[in-house]
């Protein structure tokens, strides 16, 4: 679905034309019908939005260095913590193989001395 906008110049005589009636202590439905004499197409919660956003004052806009630019974030001081080598790696793995298989024929030495008794 399309977004639509008021130009500038309709949206700034609808909201003058709003807060003058209200400013005149005129109902919100009196306001609405001179706003889309004015050429508002909403409703009377879209009006009342139009005109609260219009009050609010704008935010600064950020330095254009400070605005985030696509990609991967540059690394920071924490995340430049030295990974381990292969090699390192490569000890871990093999003590854990070494454990594993340990332990394997453990078990399987447990089962033939069982099965040596009982026999």
């Amino acid at each position: 679905m399309p977004v639509f906008a008021y130009p500038p110049e309709v949206k700034a005589k609808i909201i003058q034309v709003a807060k003058d009636a209200r400013a005149n202590e005129r109902g919100w439905d009196e306001a609405l019908m001179l706003a889309k004499n004015e050429g508002y197409k909403g409703s009377l919660g879209g009006l009342q939005q139009l005109i609260r956003n219009a009050e609010k004052p704008k935010a600064a806009q950020p330095h254009a260095a400070a605005k985030l630019k696509p990609g991967r974030p540059k690394k920071t001081a924490a995340a430049a913590v030295p990974s381990a080598s292969v090699e390192s790696v490569q000890a871990m793995i093999d003590a854990i193989v070494k454990k594993r298989l340990a332990d394997a024929f453990a078990k399987v030495r447990a089962a033939l001395d069982e099965a040596e008794r009982s026999a």
